[in-house]
């Protein structure tokens, strides 16, 4: 009996071994499935700008920059971008400073912008601000209180946004 046992153990040992031997090989590059995506430019690809409205100065604050930046969300075809630019007023004394004015009153504050100019955004952002793109984020640093009666004063920054298209379709 124990000679038909190990007679029996070994033959399912060989059929064991014998079992990858007739394994199937892949060979490279054959079963290979090109999947390809589709789009529809107008409906896929968006992009959000957020641009605040108000900023509250405290009075007599002139060391404080505050934050005038802009967020960036976008998922956006390759080879296409938004470029969100931040400048001064138009004032009519053509100085590189912003004018805030108040009613009542002849008298005026100026504010000094800093990260003016455009920046770039690319591809995938989450609420990106200038700085996570290598731009500088808009900050105002307000002066000129000790000349001005005390009022609410107002200014305006200019936002441009723009869509630039890839020159070729992905």
């Amino acid at each position: 009996m124990k000679k038909i046992i190990s007679i029996a153990l070994a033959l399912v040992m060989m059929m064991a071994i014998c079992v990858p031997a007739f394994a199937e090989t892949a060979v490279l590059g054959e079963n290979k499935v090109n999947v390809e995506t589709t789009f529809n430019e107008s409906t896929d690809t968006s992009y959000t700008v957020e641009i605040p409205a108000t900023i509250s100065v405290a009075w007599d604050d002139e060391t404080t920059a505050y934050n005038v930046g802009y967020t960036v969300t976008s998922q956006l075809l390759v080879g296409a971008s938004v470029t969100v630019g931040v400048a001064y007023d138009t004032d009519t004394d053509d100085t590189n400073n912003g004018i805030m004015e108040a009613e009542g009153t002849d008298k005026k504050l100026t504010y000094t912008l800093t990260g003016a100019g455009e920046t770039v955004f690319t591809g995938v952002n989450n609420g990106a601000k200038a700085s996570d793109v290598g731009g500088t984020d808009a900050t105002i640093t307000v002066a000129g209180f000790d000349a001005a009666p005390v009022a609410t004063y107002t200014g305006t920054i200019t936002y441009t946004v723009s869509y630039e298209a890839p020159t070729t379709t992905p």
